[in-house]
């Protein structure tokens, strides 16, 4: 007799990752508003506090698991840079360097608007990011999958919502892109994903098989992420110890000088975010564009909860009409990349039902 299979199904467990994933996301979310809002705590010296929580909850998760060694503990490629290094180094700390100015982008942004406008300028460009990377890939030929027109349009949807919301800045002089400071960190920020989304695909496209472990890859990363980011910082405020004048860099080392420790407990969800985000990116039972979609659509749906939230419990002020537009237009775009999700995944099962058993 057969024994039945016990406990939860591959796609009950992904929805019990989505929902902690939208919890944290949320939670984080309204965190930047309480601090600023009721704390009085510059937007700055809360991305300092962000930064510090995510990350040393990270680094001890990464750490305690090892994960960290894990990709050099595996590599049977040539050691670099005088055997210190794997091969996997070359890719593995661009990323790492890239993932912190992720890091420190995102909640800088959240300190300057609300947080779902931050997050359909974030999600709809990482849409566009997403198309172009395809593009590259393909060009090199390393990547060969067909691109459904279905992922052109949400590509489009996603370029529409935040041209909107630049143009509603541009014509108006009010919105997101309106306030200080948006533009050059949003450059940072896509920038830097762009390379790291490049790396990431890279990496799965010549690691196939037993060859891909995204956990290894992400112990990695996480870990040049805490070094770069701990280097930086010391450059920084060693500046502004020596005589640096510049504001944004003085509230960040008054910040450090006076560490809240409760601030940085309220912020400890942000680094749990990155450990959920990845295992939605690894499901297998998934394709890659369904988990980037599930990812991507949570998350912004997250961002509106945090904003509706801060709207009643914050008093802070709700969406104007471009930004509700922008909003609807990109949820529109993601019902398109879960079309194209759906799409690959019948396409991909008719595909091994025509293919001959092995023998």
């Amino acid at each position: 007799m057969t024994e039945q299979r016990r406990g939860p199904g591959p796609w009950t467990l992904l929805a019990i990752v989505i929902c902690f994933y939208y919890i944290f996301y949320s939670f984080f979310g309204v965190t930047p508003k309480y601090w600023m809002k009721v704390a009085k705590m510059k937007g700055m010296a809360f991305s300092y506090h962000s930064t510090v929580g995510g990350m040393l909850l990270a680094m001890m998760i990464v750490f305690a698991l090892g994960w960290h060694k894990r990709l050099r503990e595996k590599s049977t490629r040539p050691r670099i840079w005088g055997g210190w290094f794997t091969a996997e180094s070359a890719i593995t700390l661009p990323s790492g360097i890239c993932t912190a100015v992720v890091i420190f982008t995102t909640v800088y942004l959240y300190t300057l608007g609300k947080v779902v406008v931050a997050m359909i300028i974030m999600r709809g460009s990482l849409l566009v990011i997403g198309r172009l990377v395809d593009i590259v890939l393909q060009a090199q030929g390393i990547r060969r999958q067909e691109v459904y027109w279905q992922s052109t349009a949400a590509v489009s949807f996603g370029l529409t919502a935040v041209v909107s919301l630049l143009y509603f800045s541009w014509t108006t002089g009010k919105g997101i892109f309106a306030v200080p400071g948006v533009v050059p960190t949003m450059v940072l920020y896509v920038g830097a994903y762009a390379v790291r989304q490049y790396i990431m695909a890279l990496y799965k496209e010549k690691n196939k098989g037993e060859s891909y472990d995204m956990v290894a890859f992400f112990g990695a990363e996480q870990y040049w992420a805490f070094m770069s980011t701990l280097l930086f910082a010391t450059v920084v405020f060693g500046a502004v110890a020596l005589g640096w004048q510049n504001p944004q860099a003085k509230v960040a080392f008054e910040a450090f000088r006076s560490t809240d420790g409760v601030a940085v407990l309220s912020c400890l969800p942000y680094g749990l975010i990155a450990f959920v985000s990845v295992f939605i990116f690894m499901f297998e039972a998934g394709s890659a564009t369904f988990n980037v979609a599930i990812n991507r659509f949570t998350s912004l749906m997250a961002g509106f909860t945090a904003t509706l939230v801060a709207h009643v419990w914050l008093k802070q002020r709700w969406l104007r009409d471009p930004e509700e537009i922008a909003f609807g237009i990109l949820v529109f775009g993601f019902l398109f990349l879960f079309w194209a999700a759906f799409r690959r995944k019948s396409e991909d099962a008719k595909a091994r039902a025509a293919s001959p058993a092995p023998s």
